[in-house]
């Protein structure tokens, strides 16, 4: 509930979700001033609403949030005077014009449909970095805090890995990173044996930050070859992960350090640091 000119009114607020929400994380991310870049936002997302479903009272706004990432949503309100019980503001709220986005909310194709270029172009429109990996569509960042200078999305599985479902013949086993340009993919290439390597201090497992696909960034010696060491896992609600940061965590050499290590450290305490696969201490 909201106090205005009018009065005590209880607003509904609908946020962002999916690849939608991502790309609000990654343009966030990637803006040079993060304070501008929260009303670039709110004017992409009144823009992105179809003409059809605008309303003057159905405004974007940015509502307090978890974390340092903005939680900016679409906003609409109705007005407490004359509603006495909880069944008053069902009936009050059910017809208004927020209640047509929600499919809206995920993606303009619908629930898991990549983003199309219009949406990308749409943000960039409003001075937005935005960035769309060219291999698998997900938005991406290469400003996230704990993956400096790596493509990622801010999704809870893949981060930095990506899929190349949208490059036919490119497939692999083997993790491979996000590309912003189509020519910038190359196959999956296999390490020599001679890469020198270490115990990632949280899950064991042999890494090297020589790596052909991913020089600079530890990554797992085996055929994964994953540069994932654990992702945020179930104790993570739904509510958190509207403006998380933290989408999956690196790995850390035993006797190293890293610019994700405080978050995982917070992360293990908060009890959404999940390892998919066993610890072998």
């Amino acid at each position: 509930m909201r106090r205005g000119e009018d009065g005590w009114r209880y607003e509904v607020t609908l946020y962002p979700r999916g690849y939608l929400r991502e790309l609000v994380k990654t343009s966030w991310l990637s803006a040079e001033d993060q304070d501008q870049a929260v009303e670039q936002l709110r004017r992409a997302l009144s823009e992105y609403v179809p003409a059809g479903l605008r309303r003057p009272d159905l405004e974007v706004e940015p509502r307090p949030s978890t974390t340092s990432v903005p939680r900016v949503g679409w906003t609409q309100s109705v007005p407490l005077a004359g509603l006495e019980t909880w069944q008053d503001v069902r009936l009050a709220e059910k017809d208004l014009p927020l209640f047509a986005l929600p499919p809206l909310a995920h993606s303009p194709g619908g629930f898991c449909d990549p983003l199309p270029e219009e949406t990308f172009a749409l943000f960039q429109a409003h001075g937005l970095e935005a960035h769309s990996c060219a291999g698998c569509g997900m938005p991406v960042t290469n400003r996230h805090p704990h993956w400096p200078d790596v493509w990622v999305s801010v999704e809870n599985e893949f981060g930095p890995s990506c899929e190349r479902s949208l490059l036919p013949g490119m497939d692999s086993p083997q993790r491979v990173p996000h590309v912003v340009d189509a020519t910038q993919a190359r196959p999956a290439r296999r390490l020599t044996g001679k890469e020198q390597k270490v115990q990632c201090r949280h899950c064991a497992a042999h890494v090297t930050e020589q790596h052909p696909d991913w020089p600079g960034v530890w990554t797992e010696a085996g055929e994964d070859s994953s540069p994932v060491c654990a992702m945020v896992g179930s104790g993570c609600g739904d509510a958190q992960s509207y403006d998380l940061v933290d989408c999956v965590y690196p790995h850390i050499p035993a006797d190293g350090d890293s610019p994700a290590a405080a978050a995982i450290t917070t992360a293990k305490k908060a009890g959404y640091f999940f390892q998919p696969r066993p610890v072998l201490f």
